[in-house]
């Protein structure tokens, strides 16, 4: 009898701390080759190049970002006119700043900030049987099924969480009263109003305090450091464990209309630096595939399933034409409790390289899980059984509903 996502997770390295080039990688990636060679399935190692570069980029950029705060902060008590063009000025070159900088920030150009070091993702492949081409009128289906298998924690992990959300929303208010300011001292200058000044001085005040907030937080998140701390049982043990019980099924059930491709992907703590080298280095062979290709990204399933339903800020759309549909009606069928949330972008996960390249993609996320993940609190306690083997459940379905409509 096949172990299931739950067994396999509690009797192997996917629920202890594995983070990147540590004892517990090396592992976990033994484990999974193993695992996969015992079930008849012939494991690949793909080679890629990770890097901390980009999480010492962002530390950079929030250094930019407190220092304009400052030009902010200063330039709203210099003498008019100066006052009210320089804060707007400054906040347009702080538009045009983030822009080109998380521009570079996921282009990966920061990597010289950091240290390089290999790692693997681990590849296995169902039903790739004989070699097809774009004129066979018979071509499979090719879904892609990833999860990632590191683990990271942060050395403060409960102030991390709370300063995420402080540094976003003081910076968010300063730039809406910095310019409401610098209006306003525009306003008074042009019209010798004197009616504006108590409103202006208040506003200023509330500036100079959200300003000295965030650089608080700044200066203290700037020395946080990223540890092998956590046992990463649901992030990402869970997914990851369910992709080798679908493994081990289908291994055993191959499909007659569908080839299955597992990826454990390697290094996406870090910026999804293996799914991005899968992408990049099969990017051909993916695009071939275009209009038969599906991703099934896993991705925390440890306390409840959860799937990225629509994205958008302001208007949203779905993430999918076809597989959220089929999501929504194999939880149906198998009576199995599923959510679909809403995400202001595409996501952070495994799935995004795919998607960048304009492949449909779907996502399982527990928002549950995240409270409790990158620290010592994601451990096998809080990880539900009924909820692990339901996503087998539900996955599984997903595939053999398109098997069927082929």
């Amino acid at each position: 009898m096949t172990d299931s996502a739950m067994d396999i997770l509690e009797n192997s390295p996917l629920s202890k701390p594995r983070m990147m080039g540590t004892h517990g990688e090396k592992d976990t990636i033994n484990y999974i080759t193993n695992f996969l060679t015992q079930n008849s399935l012939q494991p690949q190692k793909e080679e890629i190049i990770w890097s901390n570069g980009l999480v010492r980029g962002r530390k950079v950029m929030e250094v930019f970002i407190g220092l304009f705060m400052v030009f902010f902060t200063i330039s709203l008590y210099l003498e008019p006119p100066y006052n009210g063009y320089l804060p707007i000025a400054g906040i347009i070159g702080f538009l045009g700043f983030m822009v080109v900088f998380v521009t570079l920030l996921t282009k990966d150009k920061f990597e010289f900030l950091g240290k390089k070091a290999k790692g693997y993702n681990i590849i296995a492949t169902v039903g790739k049987d004989r070699i097809l081409t774009s004129e066979d009128e018979n071509l499979k289906k090719e879904i892609f099924l990833t999860a990632h298998y590191d683990t990271v924690a942060s050395s403060m992990p409960k102030f991390g969480k709370i300063s995420i959300a402080g540094k976003a929303l003081s910076l968010l208010f300063t730039l809406l009263l910095t310019l409401t300011t610098g209006i306003l001292f525009l306003i008074r200058f042009y019209t010798h109003s004197l009616k504006l000044e108590t409103t202006i001085v208040i506003l200023r005040w509330i500036i100079l305090g959200l300003t000295t907030f965030s650089l608080i937080l700044i200066f203290i998140s700037f020395f946080s450091k990223r540890t092998n701390d956590s046992d990463g049982a649901c992030d990402n043990g869970s997914g990851s464990a369910v992709l080798l019980d679908l493994a081990a099924f289908f291994g055993k059930n191959p499909l007659k209309n569908v080839n299955l491709t597992f990826i454990w992907c390697a290094a996406e703590e870090w910026g999804l630096y293996g799914s991005k080298a899968y992408v990049k280095r099969h990017k051909e062979e993916l695009m071939a595939m275009k209009d038969r290709f599906y991703n099934i990204n896993v991705d925390m399933v440890g306390q409840e399933i959860a799937y990225m339903e629509k994205k958008g800020v302001f208007k949203t759309t779905p993430l999918n034409k076809t597989l959220n549909k089929l999501i929504k009606e194999s939880a149906e069928e198998k009576e199995i409790e599923v959510r679909g949330f809403k995400s202001m972008m595409a996501g952070s996960s495994d799935h995004a390289p795919f998607k960048k390249i304009k492949l449909e993609v779907a996502t399982f996320l527990s928002k549950k899980d995240v409270k409790k993940i990158h620290c010592d609190q994601d451990t096998l306690d809080i990880v539900n059984p009924e909820k692990m083997a339901g996503a087998v459940e539900l996955i599984k379905r997903v595939i053999q509903k398109l098997d069927k409509k082929a």
